[in-house]
Order: structure tokens, then sequence, then C-alpha cells
């Protein structure tokens, strides 16, 4: 049997491939939530909420800046067209906003890495 190929997970911001991240997370949610009533047991069912998708991503922030300003956008409410490849076997294509950055230093090595938190709404799936 052939090995299965596996690679991290690309993001793009419009069409810019962030590439100096090093790590991320991505998370969809249904926004459901158990509905109750006078019946027999009280649970009657879940209901239909709106799907909200989240993401997380640290990335290496070199001296002279990253790929895509990230802090302007969460500064200026602007939303993103982020593209996430592949997930599953597709693409999931959503409109976010950075809605929380955070950025921690060593000295040691010297390095400094940007945290970002990422809100949006449910993803278009291509592929």
């Amino acid at each position: 049997m052939a090995e299965s190929l596996v690679r991290s997970m690309s993001i793009y911001a419009g069409t810019k491939k962030v590439s100096q991240q090093e790590s991320s997370s991505y998370s969809l949610k249904d926004g459901g939530e158990a509905v109750y009533g006078d019946v027999p047991g009280g649970y009657i069912a879940y209901s239909h909420g709106a799907v909200d998708s989240a993401m997380t991503m640290t990335e290496i922030v070199p001296v002279a800046g990253t790929d895509y300003d990230f802090v302007s956008a969460l500064l200026n409410h602007t939303p993103l067209d982020i593209a996430l490849s592949l997930v599953d076997g597709k693409i999931h294509q959503v409109q976010m906003r950075c809605m929380d950055a955070k950025f921690d230093s060593a000295v040691q090595t010297g390095i400094l890495k940007g945290e970002f938190q990422f809100k949006g709404g449910p993803p278009t799936l291509t592929g």
C-alpha cells in the first residue's frame, strides 16, 4: 500500500500566502444548542444555529514585517478573505476578521512570534 501524502495546512489572506506561518488551528461550530420543553425527558431537539468558524495562527515575525499586515486589519476592522488548504481534501474559503493579536519575544533565541485569532462565518468548500 502506498504511503499517504501528509502536509500542513496552507493559509492565504486574499491572494497572498502566509509563508511565515509556524502553526495553526481551525475550527467550525454549528451554533445549535439543545432545546428543552415540557415533554417527557425534557429534551426536544437541537436548534439550527448560525455556523461560525475560528482560526488561530502563530507566525514568525521578521524585522521587515510579515506577508500580510494582520495588525492593521485588526485595528481597522477589515474583513479578510481567508483560504485554508487542504482541509480534508478541500479548500475552505471564508471571510474572517482578525479579532486578537498577541506577540511573544525571546531574547535567547532572537525570535518574535505573533499569534492571531480570526473569527468568521461558514466556509465555502471547493475541490
